[in-house]
């Protein structure tokens, strides 16, 4: 049988994979000192990330990037 699970991801679990087939595209971006704190969007899914990157991953609102996961340790419910 088939169950769901809720998976929480923190911001600082992604990282810029340029071959990623999860494609995302900015849509904001705030400084944050040493990090920007990027909003992208998943053209198919609507769907909303933050993704907290280093500053000198400096990707302008509009701009396509690939990302994924690199998890360290995971939570779920």
């Amino acid at each position: 049988y088939e169950k769901q699970a809720l998976l929480l991801v923190r911001p600082d679990d992604f990282v810029v994979e340029p071959t990623s087939p999860y494609q995302v595209t900015v849509i904001g971006r705030a400084f944050r000192g040493a990090h920007i704190l990027y909003t992208f969007r998943h053209a198919d899914s609507g769907q909303d990330v933050l993704c907290l990157l280093p500053s000198h991953h400096d990707y302008q609102v509009g701009t396509t990037v690939g990302i994924r996961l690199e998890l360290e340790h995971v939570i779920y419910f």
